[in-house]
Order: structure tokens, then C-alpha cells, then sequence
């Protein structure tokens, strides 16, 4: 009897045997079961079956930090850093006192190439051992276009590994090290840097230079002044011609005239015919610029790339090539003078006790325009200039007064007034293309060409503005290469504008 019940004993064994294994399967991983597991299978690099194993278990630890650790990781390791920063995001936010988690979050969107403005600085003020040199440049110039010069600064010095000026620094980067020094008012900071980039062959040794001579005049130091003017004529021949000094000689003589005076220089520079010259390509700071449309600036930016002029060689031109911007006003880009103004309004400054009111206001502009169309532009200006005085902030009337200069041929307050547009609008493409054109005819061929790299940088997405920076570096005949860059931008930005022929010409003839 024994037996024949062995067997059925076996087998019941094995059933329960059985049913135990798959019953304990089924049962829910413990926390630290689950994280144990996962790690050990992205340790030996099975990110999938760790993915896996988190998602079936995942909804027992909702909200949990280590379980979404552990998902990023595994996206991460998938190649889907996109996924795996969005994940990390959520963990850091239930926990932002986590600095690892802020880290992968930056590691995770960095390798995604989305926008790291906000995120950068934080891990530069929280782990800033994980930034590179690379990361540092761009921490520097968020907190340069933030106002926050010094943290600029710093962030610009722990980017080159040492704070002092050195041959192997880039001329190009020592030059806005000493620009940030200038914003901050620190002449004998600045000048270091600045004589650094002046002794170098880099066409930014012209921007520093001007910088020197600057700074000497406004410090009536005569002999270093002398000596700066020597060097710039021999190695930059007529540049000075083309700046705010233009008048150097008769300004010396002002200047020492009036020694007793302390602000003198300052009235003097104001009083020289290039008194804007360089505001353009400091736009980023025009908020820092608000009082100082008819000085000259600190600071000369040449903001020339990548060598593009050597030495004292002269650039060489055809000027079979125009330079003038595209008119912005082809292909559906709005005209300045048409500009909605309903954000006029946000003028929180009460105009003066004397202001006109708004009605008078507009039956002034009715006859202003009117003028303008009786081609009596003296009257036409004189009637924008009277509105101005109560109404300083009308940038739109600016750009008004502006156009009416131009067409006078009154090119240095037609240039002055559009710098005042730009100064309230700073992010208005249509000013910014009412200025190149008449910076095409106050300035001269190095300094349109700055000034149309720093519109180009501002806004790199306009194609007339991409274009104007073709036809210039196209005129300067060694720089072949970016003239083909800039037309094949203009090309992609604009597909069907009517110019697009021009460009494709442009780039057959450079390509032989």
C-alpha cells in the first residue's frame, strides 16, 4: 500500500514545489530589493532588463527618488538622454538639496543639446567641479549679459584654468575679459588684458588699441597716449580715422586747455565726430548704455573671428560688391514706421509738467508725416524732435526721425537717433536693419564688417542680416570661406527669397 501512495506523495511534492517558485515570482520586490537588482543588471550592461524590472515595480514606489534614479540611469544608458533629463528633472525637484541628481539632470540635457541657460548656473554655483572649460565660456557669458560682470569675470578665469594675463590665452577672449573689466569701471584691471590683445597679431589688437588710446586720453596721460597713436598708425595705417579720436589732435589741445577740469576728456570725447562708433557692438549692454548715446564708449570691439585680417596687413576689397543690408522691408518683414505701438504704454516715466498731450501728440505726427510727404524734411524732423521732449521713450518716432535724417543726408544724427530706437527696442530686427544701412555709409569697410558680425551674432536666424554679412565678407577678398558660409545661411534661412539667385552666383564664383 505504501508503495502505490509513494508516487501520488512525489508528485504532490513537486506541485507544491512549484507552486511555491512561481508564487514567490509573483510577489513584489522589496525597495531595496528592486534597486539592488536593477544595479547589478546596469553594471553588467543590460540597461533594457533593467528598465524593465523598474517599470513592472515601479508603480508600488510612485514618487520615489531612487526608483527615478534608477529609470534615468537606464535611459540614459539607452542613448535617450532626452528622456533621462526629464526623468532626473522630476527626481531633482523632489529632492533639490540632491546635487547628484542636479548633475545628471545637466550631464543628460547637455548630451541632448537642449537650452542649459537656466541649469548651468545653477550647477556652477552648487558643483561647479563638473563644469569644463567649455561650460565655464558660456557661465561667463550668461552672467555678462545678466549685468553680473565680476561673476562674469571669474567664470572667465576658472574657464582658462589662471587669472593672470598670458601669450596663450586667445586675444579674442583676454579682449572681453578686459571689456568686462571696463563695464565694471576697473581701468587698471582692464589694462593689462588689454595690452596683452594690443601686442598681438590678431585683428582684436586693433579694438585693443583703440581701448589704450581710450583710456590715456580720458586720463590726460599724454605720453603713453603718444606712444599708443605711433603704434596704431604703424600697424592699423588710417584706422583712427575711422574712430571717435578722428580729431585726436584738436581734442589733446581742448583737453589741455582745460586742466583743471576733471570731466573735460569726458566733453571732449562727446564733442568728436565718431561719437558712436562703437555703442553697436556692445548691444548687449544697452541697458548699461541708457545715458551715453553721445559718448564714446569704454571700449572699441572689433569683433572680427577666427583671424579673418593678420598683422598689419590692410584688408584688400572689391568694391564691385555692395554691402548695403537687404531691404528689410522685401518679404513680409514689417517696416519700422509701421510698428505696432500699443507697447508704448509701458512708459512708466511721467512725461513733464509741459508735456503735450496725447491728442497734440497725435495731430503732430499727422503733420510730421505730412512733411515728410511735401519732402519739407527740416520741418518733418523739427516736429518729431518737439514730440521727443516730452515723449523721450517713443522709440518708434526715433526710428521716424531717423529715417528723416537719412533721406536728408544728415548721416550722423540719422545714426545717432537709430542707436536710440535700438537703445529702447533692443531685440527689433527692423532697427537693427535701419541702422546697418546707414552704417554702410558712416563707417568704414572693417568697421561695417564688426559691426554686421555683432547684428549676425544678436540674430542669427534673419537672413537679411545673414546676407548683408555674406556681401561684406565677400568684399574682403581673403575671406572667401565665410562669405560661402554666410550665403548657404541665407540660402537656408530664406529658400524662396528673390535674392537667392545672387547667393547661389555668389557661391559658384567663390567655390573655383
Amino acid at each position: 500500500m505504501l508503495k502505490k501512495s509513494f508516487p501520488i506523495l512525489i508528485i504532490l511534492l513537486v506541485v507544491l514545489f512549484l507552486y511555491l517558485i512561481f508564487s514567490n515570482n509573483n510577489a513584489p520586490l522589496t525597495k531595496e530589493a528592486l534597486i539592488k537588482d536593477a544595479t547589478r543588471l546596469l553594471e553588467k550592461g543590460q540597461p533594457q532588463s533593467a528598465l524593465e524590472l523598474v517599470e513592472e515595480n515601479a508603480e508600488n514606489f510612485s514618487g520615489d527618488v531612487s526608483i527615478l534614479k534608477l529609470m534615468g540611469l537606464a535611459h540614459q544608458k539607452l542613448g535617450d538622454p532626452y528622456t533621462a533629463s526629464a526623468i532626473f528633472l522630476s527626481a531633482y525637484e523632489l529632492e533639490p538639496e540632491n546635487t547628484s541628481l542636479l548633475i545628471l539632470n545637466f550631464k543628460c540635457q547637455k548630451e541632448a543639446g537642449l537650452n542649459l541657460e537656466d541649469l548651468i548656473i545653477k550647477v556652477a554655483e552648487q558643483a561647479p567641479d563638473t563644469l569644463e572649460a567649455s561650460d565655464w565660456r558660456k557661465v561667463s557669458k550668461i552672467y555678462s549679459q545678466k549685468g553680473a560682470f565680476k561673476l562674469a569675470i571669474e567664470a572667465q578665469f576658472k574657464a582658462l584654468g589662471t587669472r593672470k594675463p598670458s601669450k596663450d590665452i586667445s586675444a579674442e577672449y583676454a579682449l572681453n575679459i578686459a571689456q568686462n573689466y571696463l563695464r565694471l569701471k576697473d581701468t587698471g584691471a582692464s589694462k593689462p588684458w588689454l595690452k596683452l590683445v594690443a601686442q598681438s597679431e590678431s585683428i582684436e589688437s586693433l579694438s585693443a588699441q583703440l581701448s589704450l588710446i581710450d583710456l590715456e586720453f580720458k586720463a590726460q596721460n599724454w605720453k603713453e597716449l603718444n606712444q599708443y597713436l605711433v603704434n596704431l598708425e604703424s600697424r592699423f595705417p588710417g584706422a583712427l580715422a575711422s574712430s571717435q579720436y578722428a580729431d585726436i589732435d584738436s581734442m589733446i589741445q581742448k583737453a589741455k586747455a582745460q586742466p583743471a577740469q576733471k570731466g573735460a576728456t569726458s566733453k571732449v570725447a562727446r564733442q568728436s565726430t565718431g561719437s558712436s562708433k562703437d555703442l553697436f557692438n556692445d548691444i548687449e549692454d544697452l541697458d548699461q548704455l541708457a545715458n551715453r548715446i553721445a559718448q564714446a564708449s569704454n571700449t572699441s570691439a572689433l569683433d572680427l573671428e577666427d583671424g579673418s585680417a593678420q598683422g598689419n596687413q590692410s584688408i584688400q576689397y572689391n568694391p564691385e560688391i555692395s554691402i548695403q543690408p537687404a531691404d528689410p522691408y522685401t518679404d513680409g518683414v514689417p517696416s519700422s514706421a509701421n510698428l505696432d505701438n500699443s507697447n508704448i504704454s509701458d512708459n512708466k516715466s511721467a512725461p513733464a509738467p509741459s508735456a503735450l498731450d496725447p491728442k497734440a501728440v497725435e495731430l503732430l505726427i499727422v503733420k510730421a508725416n505730412n512733411a515728410v510727404l511735401e519732402n519739407d524734411l527740416s520741418k518733418a524732423a523739427e516736429i518729431y524732435r518737439q514730440i521727443l521732449e516730452s515723449y523721450p521713450k517713443r522709440h518708434d518716432l526715433w526710428s521716424r526721425l531717423s529715417q528723416v535724417y537719412l533721406a536728408n543726408e544728415e548721416l550722423r544724427s540719422a545714426e545717432e537717433t537709430a542707436l536710440k530706437a535700438i537703445k529702447l527696442r533692443p531685440n527689433n530686427i527692423p532697427y537693427t536693419l535701419d541702422y546697418l544701412i546707414i552704417a554702410q555709409k558712416t563707417k568704414s569697410e572693417v568697421r561695417l564688417l564688426s559691426e554686421l558680425i555683432s547684428a549676425s551674432k544678436r540674430f542669427p536666424n534673419n537672413p537679411q542680416i545673414t546676407l548683408s554679412l555674406a556681401r561684406a565678407y565677400d568684399r574682403t577678398n581673403r575671406n572667401n570661406f565665410k562669405a560661402v558660409q554666410s550665403y548657404k545661411q541665407f540660402i537656408t534661412l530664406a529658400p524662396n527669397n528673390s535674392l537667392r539667385s545672387e547667393a547661389e552666383s555668389a557661391i559658384e564664383r567663390l567655390s573655383k
